[in-house]
């Protein structure tokens, strides 16, 4: 995430805050996860694997939530 972003999560839910522009996006559990994951380093196929186990979903699902995920936060700055 870039330095402008502020992540705060409480279980399932969570919270990105861009101090640039004041939006403040809501994340349902998926999001918290993702992101999480994403923090602590983890590969795309890994992240992609826990939503397999956590969701039971099949891998082309999870890939392409993913993918969904990973392309909004890029839209909205998030992210590069």
């Amino acid at each position: 995430m870039l330095e402008h972003v502020a992540f705060y999560s409480d279980h399932d839910r969570g919270f990105l805050i861009d101090r640039r522009t004041g939006d403040l996006y809501r994340l349902n559990a998926t999001g918290v996860l993702i992101l999480k994951s994403i923090r602590s380093g983890e590969s795309p196929s890994r992240i992609v694997a826990e939503l397999c186990k956590e969701y039971q979903v099949a891998p082309e699902q999870a890939e392409d939530d993913f993918e969904t995920f990973m392309e909004r936060l890029r839209d909205r700055g998030i992210i590069q």
